[in-house]
């Protein structure tokens, strides 16, 4: 997660540089509830403020719904391959011809599929270096 503590009186404060990296708690449930796992850890979640000591709570959040559904598109091309994300299909089929949508969507996924796309063919795992030919919202 983001190492930023939330207090009350303090705002959001940064987790002391000699607490770094943050350690997490084990987690043997990560069914989707609508709250994320790490906030269901009561251990984890409460700590004190490290400006004015006061009850604070840990970030819990780890990363952009964005990010999450920036890849999966791949696997539409290929989702049998169970060795691998990027198997000869996604080569075959991607990158994609149109995406269509809001602004502030395509644009959310546009970033991220961006940064996924260019990790992936820096790699040599695809022949491609964007996600998307066309853009349209």
């Amino acid at each position: 997660p983001i190492p930023i503590i939330n207090c009350d009186s303090c705002g959001d404060q940064p987790v002391p540089r000699e607490e770094l990296p943050v350690r997490l708690p084990e987690i043997d449930d990560y069914k989707p509830t609508g709250t994320p796992p790490l906030a269901r850890s009561e251990e984890f979640l409460h700590t004190v403020c490290p400006n004015c000591e006061s009850p604070a709570l840990r970030e819990t959040k780890t990363l952009d719904t964005f990010v999450d559904s920036s890849w999966y598109y791949m696997r539409f091309a290929d989702p049998k391959n169970k060795e691998t994300m990027t198997g000869p299909l996604v080569n075959k089929w991607l990158p994609v011809d149109y995406y269509v949508g809001g602004a502030d969507h395509t644009a959310g996924h546009l970033l991220y599929s961006r940064f996924i796309t260019k990790v992936l063919s820096d790699l040599g795992k695809i022949d491609y270096d964007e996600p998307f030919t066309n853009l349209r919202h």
